[in-house]
């Protein structure tokens, strides 16, 4: 598989919820300086953005037993999350270091000012692409020893790419 590799990908019509889009996540805990928006869809649309996903994790790493998607479940607030109760949809993250080029339901390009705000009905080109992550690991052994062992996390994520709402 090649490091720069990526499938393009145009989700369905969806809500953004607390979208990053015309200016970059500086504030706040989670602030990370990057452009984002999580993206709530209707069930038939997200089941069929998971098929999608896993189509292309397969692809991407064939030999894995466990990849992560960008595929989330939204709650109201932590206690919830906790409970896995009172969740507000499902749908999708997508991340990107740069601003996206938004434009209207005509396709006209909007001006670069416009603030693009949370329950905006929303669909976005992206790309799906893959990331691996390698850690270290201190795992106690059943005769009491500690060794050191290394193990790769696998993914794939959505590029947030040119916005139309």
């Amino acid at each position: 598989m090649a490091k720069n590799e990526s499938i393009p990908y145009v989700t369905a019509w969806g809500t953004a919820r607390y979208p990053k889009i015309s200016a970059p996540d500086t504030k706040g805990k989670y602030a990370d300086g990057k452009f984002k928006t999580d993206f709530v869809l209707e069930v038939t649309d997200y089941v069929a953005a998971e098929k999608t996903l896993n189509a292309a994790a397969k692809k991407f790493w064939p030999d894995a037993d466990v990849v992560t998607l960008p595929l989330k479940t939204f709650y109201k607030n932590a206690e919830d999350k906790k409970a896995k109760k009172n969740a507000e949809g499902r749908g999708l993250v997508l991340k990107s270091k740069y601003r996206s080029a938004v434009f209207d339901s005509k396709k006209k390009a909007l001006p670069e000012g416009v603030k693009i705000g949370g329950g905006s009905i929303i669909r976005i080109a992206s790309a799906i692409f893959p990331w691996s992550k390698s850690e270290k690991m201190k795992v106690k052994g059943a005769d009491g020893k500690t060794t050191i062992e290394e193990s790769t996390e696998y993914g794939i994520s959505l590029r947030l790419g040119d916005v139309q709402v």
